[in-house]
């Protein structure tokens, strides 16, 4: 039980705690998301909220660190440490190659 809920737990920052919601807590992580989520006190609900207009049929993906750039070490960190997954996204791969071909 405690892995089901570091791996599909949503953090609310702003009210200091976390929650798992029945659909929203199955959107997948890319660290470049065409959508986010967001807590709204007024209704008391959590929301996502689209970040473009998302064409028919294309998955809906959120960065779970949030909107804010971070970079590739300390995202690469928090999203192992805070959800146990190395992301796959095209930002994480070319951040990978740009760090190898650093190092030739």
């Amino acid at each position: 039980l405690l892995n089901i809920w570091k791996t599909n737990q949503i953090s609310m920052k702003e009210r200091k705690a976390s929650s798992i919601f029945p659909l929203l807590s199955r959107i997948n992580h890319n660290c470049i998301g065409n959508a986010y989520w967001t807590w709204n006190d007024k209704s008391n609900e959590q929301r996502l909220i689209a970040l473009f207009d998302i064409d028919k049929d294309t998955e809906i993906i959120v960065n779970y660190l949030g909107v804010d750039p971070l970079n590739s070490k300390t995202r690469t960190a928090q999203l192992k440490q805070e959800f146990n997954i190395e992301c796959k996204c095209n930002l994480c791969i070319n951040d990978r190659l740009n760090t190898k071909m650093d190092k030739i």
